[in-house]
């Protein structure tokens, strides 16, 4: 009997790059490649579905070590972060985002006088995250505040290499987990390559980065979702080399954080450092095709805003001309969209929505953090100016104030007018359903009817101020001529799920009044038909 052989893959050949995009386009039957698999991001970034070491082309920080210059795989050779816990009265002396804040009190040479006496200097750029703005304007916005800062300490006799080193940056943790890793990484690169080109040495190139996780996407409404993205946003900080993280407890945009919901925070750090050991890890998603090449993407398209604010004079003139705040501005209304078209999901809010929720107990104070900006008592009064400010804003909040007045209506109730057998209107009655629970609706189902004149009788009887027809395209035709004069007669505003093109203006001469579909902006249809049923 002859010995096993070891089991080896020789005989199988190794696929190229372009065998395999042939196989992939294979199965797209058609579609174009680059809309079916290629990603694109809000910073305007094309994420491919594959990547290979050919991606990474030349890229001159790959030979460096942790702890070593330009400092992208992280500016020490441990793993270990410092658990930070912020308190929201926190002064840091950071004048130009007080300014764009509107918050504040002196002139702003006054304010560059202290900076560059100051022991500790914040940039935290972290507003223009939470009032919106992308992973890429972040950082090139920190960037711009961090030279302008080492500008205004050398026209006051202050070296770099005397600020530099006093100087943290703090960042915000989004919902993009490798987006977030490669921008602390990208972060490092530019500021080691800007401090180095200044004449600062190996210490002042060093970028001391404190990570927080994002205000944006929290929400009040399925509020302990907000641990999930909690989490997810601090495993990208601790990935992407944080020196210091914060995470924000799951209630803080409810009410006044309780004891519970800090401990769980600070768990959250104890566990990614106690359980999942990656305290003993430095930088691990350094080597990956994708990361590599994703840091190298935001660190390019970071240093090309970056260079627009230097153009423009740098980051006080840029602000003083509403630069930086315009294209956050032009993100967030973008953003905004997808949220209510749910192409960005926010899952207990657009997408999910839990009917038999009910809300936190508390002082509902809400949106505790405002680190680098509140406008407490004790800080004294705002300077005037005629900048033009931002302010956070969360993702969740349209839908949140939809859904409370929504929710406080004796007009909420939506009736299925679920048409034929369960296979026949099942998929159009679930979408449908969540569809209008992301608006607070109370959403009557039923397991179909047989006659238009059955679900006519059924709809009258339900109280509901809403029906919504499901069915199939093919099917319409004959059940809304039926079906909708009868609704309408019962003072019913009428819906139809799905967009049946050839028939859409057929319907609404029959008297629909609107249409749903996974095009559709919900938010929008949503609201529409609570301002129509006199609820918004």
């Amino acid at each position: 009997m002859s010995q096993n052989k070891p089991l080896t893959l020789d005989e199988f050949p190794i696929p190229s790059y372009e065998d395999w995009r042939k196989a992939a386009e294979d199965t797209l039957k058609g579609a174009p490649f680059e809309k079916k698999l290629v990603t694109k991001t809000l910073e305007g970034i094309s994420i491919q579905p594959i990547y290979r070491k050919e991606d990474l082309g030349a890229l001159t920080h790959l030979g460096s070590l942790p702890g070593q210059p330009p400092y992208v795989r992280g500016t020490r050779t441990t793993g270990a972060w410092k658990v930070a816990q912020e308190s929201p009265c926190a002064p840091g002396v950071d004048p130009l985002i007080r300014l764009v804040r509107g918050v504040l009190e002196k002139p702003l040479d006054a304010a560059f006088d202290e900076l560059a006496k100051a022991d500790q200097v914040a940039v935290n750029t972290r507003l223009y995250s939470n009032a919106g703005g992308n992973a890429v304007q972040e950082l090139a916005f920190a960037l711009a505040t961090g030279v302008e800062y080492l500008r205004q300490a050398e026209s006051r006799g202050v070296s770099i290499d005397t600020l530099a080193p006093k100087i943290t940056f703090g960042f915000a943790m989004g919902a993009d987990f490798f987006m977030g890793i490669a921008k602390l990484r990208a972060a490092r690169l530019l500021w080691a390559k800007i401090v180095a080109a200044s004449g600062g040495n190996a210490e002042s190139q060093k970028m001391r980065i404190h990570a927080s996780t994002t205000l944006w996407n929290k929400s009040k409404l399925d509020p302990y979702v907000n641990m999930l993205r909690g989490t997810t946003e601090a495993f990208s900080a601790v990935a992407g080399g944080a020196d210091s993280l914060f995470v924000g407890p799951f209630d803080e945009v409810v009410r006044t954080p309780d004891e519970f919901s800090k401990r769980i925070a600070r768990n959250t750090q104890v566990i990614l450092a106690e359980e999942c050991h990656f305290d003993h890890v430095v930088d691990p998603a350094g080597g990956s095709y994708y990361v590599e090449t994703l840091t190298a993407q935001v660190a390019t398209a970071a240093w090309a805003i970056f260079q627009q604010i230097e153009k423009a004079g740098g980051m006080t003139k840029a602000l003083e001309a509403g630069i930086p705040q315009k294209q956050v501005k032009a993100v967030a209304a973008k953003t905004a969209e997808q949220v209510a078209q749910r192409r960005i999901s926010l899952i207990g809010v657009n997408v999910y929505a839990n009917a038999t929720e009910k809300p936190l107990e508390g002082d509902q104070a809400g949106a505790s953090r405002k680190p680098c900006g509140c406008s407490c008592a004790g800080h004294g009064q705002p300077a005037p100016s005629a900048i033009e400010t931002l302010a956070p804003i969360r993702g969740a909040e349209p839908f949140e104030n939809l859904r409370a007045a929504v929710s406080a209506s004796d007009k909420k109730k939506v009736f299925l007018a679920n048409m034929g057998p369960l296979r026949q209107h099942k998929a159009r009655a679930d979408f449908s359903t969540g569809f209008f629970q992301a608006g607070g609706y109370e959403v009557l189902e039923n397991r179909g009817f047989k006659t238009p004149e059955e679900a006519a009788e059924a709809a009258k009887a339900s109280g509901a101020s809403v029906a919504v027809i499901c069915s199939t395209d093919d099917t319409y035709p004959e059940i809304v001529p039926a079906l909708v004069p009868a609704l309408k007669a019962a003072g019913m505003t009428v819906i139809l799920a799905g967009y049946p093109t050839e028939q859409i203006e057929a319907f609404k001469q029959a008297g629909v009044d609107e249409f749903i579909h996974i095009r559709a902006n919900c938010y929008e249809v949503l609201s529409g038909i609570a301002t129509k049923l006199g609820i918004f």
